[in-house]
Formats: structure tokens, C-alpha cells, sequence
């Protein structure tokens, strides 16, 4: 998912994006949201602990592929994973 190729009027604005992903024997429709940065961590812990935020990169075996892909993963960040406990 890659909410750069997608029309974003302002970075604070929540967006709704859906890509398809074409595959070799199969079209995939995947959905996301784009949210700043604040409102995901202000949501989370309104009714979350945040235990963790992880910024996942690419793997190693990628840079062998797609070197592309890898170099543009490593300078234009595109994955955050939250990792919350309930408060109650």
C-alpha cells in the first residue's frame, strides 16, 4: 500500500484508499486508511496502553531484487505498526 500514489489534499485529512493489486493469476482489491501520525497514536491510547510502534523495513532479499524498491522503502518510510494492551 502506497499512500504517495494516491491524491492527498492535506496530511491531516483521514483518507479511505483502496489499490488493486494485480497478482499472477489473481486481482486483489486491498483497502487502508491514511491517518496522521497523531490521530493514530491520540486514538490508540484513548482506549490503549501503546506498548510498541514499529516502523517495519524492507528485507535484505529485496535489495538483491528490486534494488528500486528497496532504496525507495529505506528513504520514503511507508509501514507503522502499533502495538497496544486494552486499559481495561
Amino acid at each position: 500500500m502506497d499512500y504517495t500514489k494516491h491524491h492527498c489534499e492535506s496530511y491531516f485529512h483521514t483518507q479511505f484508499l483502496t489499490e488493486t493489486w494485480k497478482k499472477t493469476n489473481s486481482t486483489v482489491d486491498v483497502s487502508f486508511y491514511r491517518r496522521p501520525m497523531q490521530r493514530i497514536v491520540n486514538d490508540t491510547t484513548r482506549w490503549f496502553y501503546l506498548d510498541k510502534l514499529m516502523e517495519p523495513q524492507p528485507q535484505q532479499m529485496l535489495q538483491e531484487m528490486k534494488e528500486d524498491a528497496y532504496n525507495y522503502l529505506m528513504t520514503n518510510p511507508h509501514f507503522l505498526m502499533v502495538k497496544a494492551v486494552s486499559k481495561k
